[in-house]
């Protein structure tokens, strides 16, 4: 059996929980994850999901993986977003493998505030519940 990319979903409460598929299933019908959890139901290729090409990070400027995406790779420390997603984004995906990215906001004087992290293969569909903010600049390293 061969692994494809972890998944990993929000509960109503915004807590990030991971779901892991494998090749041999079409889809995994999600449990619930917590008291109160609403049932999920995720494909098994998460990049196909998100449109989110391996090893990139996709941000997105509507909440749940919707409108345009800008697909980001090849950087050293930070990218800064494309003119239409800057202060404009409402979800991101972190498709490398091994890799911790952040979403970055650039504060007066040039220094960088980090917005969220996200582990390798995790995603956040509303970044409205990480602070009330869109506000972001740029991805870049985490670690």
């Amino acid at each position: 059996m061969t692994r494809v990319p972890e998944i990993h979903l929000q509960n109503k409460w915004g807590k990030m929980k991971k779901l892991v598929a494998s090749l041999s299933s079409i889809a995994i019908v999600g449990t619930a994850l917590t008291a109160g959890a609403v049932a999920l139901a995720a494909p098994a290729n998460a990049t196909a999901m998100y449109r989110c090409p391996n090893s990139n990070v996709c941000v997105y400027i509507e909440r749940n993986f919707q409108g345009g995406i800008q697909a980001i790779s090849g950087y050293t420390q930070y990218q800064t977003l494309a003119s239409g997603f800057v202060d404009n984004t409402g979800s991101w995906v972190n498709a490398n493998n091994g890799t911790s990215e952040r979403l970055i906001d650039f504060l007066p004087g040039g220094a960088l505030q980090t917005i969220q992290v996200l582990p390798a293969n995790w995603v956040e569909s509303n970044l409205d519940t990480v602070g009330g903010t869109n506000r972001a600049n740029a991805v870049g390293w985490a670690n």
